[in-house]
């Protein structure tokens, strides 16, 4: 049998819920590690950090997260390169692509340097994403 609380004047099921920060929560997914509170339903892969993507005349990188996270970016360093979503947009992946430009022949390399906040459920991880596309004679 399910167990009710009355939060905020209105009933809840009290099984899984706690109160975290003043708010509450469902409690099997939160766990307080090391004094503090995270929540281990929401995954980002990599989980945070320096990422780096490199091909030959085309590369790209590729964030995700289990859950659809906010993905607010800018660059760093760089130009060229183009990302599979708005700044600010809602998605559980995120990809940064930049291709070499010029002729067959004389491909010039492009790289370009994000910096990335991913965000879901109260979770927020930061990367560093680096895309290089090599040219020719490299």
């Amino acid at each position: 049998m399910a167990t009710f609380r009355n939060i905020g004047g209105q009933w809840k099921s009290g099984n899984f819920l706690r109160n975290i920060g003043g708010q509450w929560r469902a409690g099997s997914m939160w766990r307080n590690i090391a004094g503090v509170w995270k929540n281990l339903s929401v995954v980002f892969t990599p989980d945070g950090g320096d990422v780096y993507g490199s091909g030959q005349y085309e590369a790209s990188a590729t964030l995700y997260c289990n859950v659809p996270a906010t993905w607010v970016y800018s660059t760093v360093s760089g130009s060229g390169g183009t990302v599979s979503l708005a700044s600010g947009g809602s998605s559980t992946f995120i990809i940064f692509s930049q291709t070499a430009t010029g002729p067959n022949g004389n491909k010039l390399p492009r790289k370009q340097v994000w910096s990335v906040t991913g965000m879901a459920n109260g979770v927020t991880r930061n990367f560093t994403v680096t895309v290089e596309a090599f040219g020719d004679n490299q």
